[in-house]
């Protein structure tokens, strides 16, 4: 599944995969030997990143950096299908503890910016996926009296709930 899943999808995509420098802070703390950046793959559960972070998790040879500097990056909306949680712990989360993987879940903290992003879980040992978010996506459309949006080719929930809190940890980050 997971070969036919990348060879239709033409092999590993670019999208969602990430790479930052942390060059100054590490300076700051004194240490002046080279560190590889850290892979950051927005993770959206789904079949695609999935897919690929199986791949990366169990076949060495389909990246060009170690595990340990991967991080494994989710937004929590709140309103996954349920069954998702038991997959994810039956399926993922084993090989993030096994590999020591840097599994990051992130939140819409409220209505507003301003309420900023919560960070659900930071570990290398997750032992579950914190689904119900901080902030539900159905709240914000139960509130507004409408429902997830995709005008003039732009998907407004996706860049609220998910892109908009991705780029802010990563920012912090």
């Amino acid at each position: 599944l997971l070969d036919s899943t990348l060879r239709a999808a033409g092999g590993i995509p670019h999208y969602g995969v990430y790479r930052f420098l942390r060059g100054p802070y590490r300076l700051l703390q004194g240490d002046t030997s080279p560190a590889p950046p850290p892979v950051i793959l927005s993770y959206g559960m789904g079949v695609e990143s999935s897919a690929i972070l199986l791949r990366w998790l169990t076949d060495p040879s389909s990246r060009d950096f170690e595990l340990e500097d991967l991080v494994v990056l989710t937004a929590q909306t709140g309103d996954e299908f349920k069954d998702l949680g038991p997959l994810l712990q039956t399926h993922i989360l084993p090989l993030l503890r096994q590999h020591k993987v840097r599994w990051v879940q992130v939140a819409r903290g409220g209505a507003f910016q301003e309420s900023g992003i919560a960070v659900l879980e930071d570990s290398r040992e997750p032992t579950r996926a914190y689904l119900e978010g901080a902030y539900r996506l159905t709240d914000e459309l139960l509130a507004a009296g409408t429902v997830p949006q995709a005008a003039s080719g732009q998907r407004k929930c996706s860049l609220k709930f998910k892109g908009w809190v991705l780029d802010s940890w990563v920012e912090r980050e």
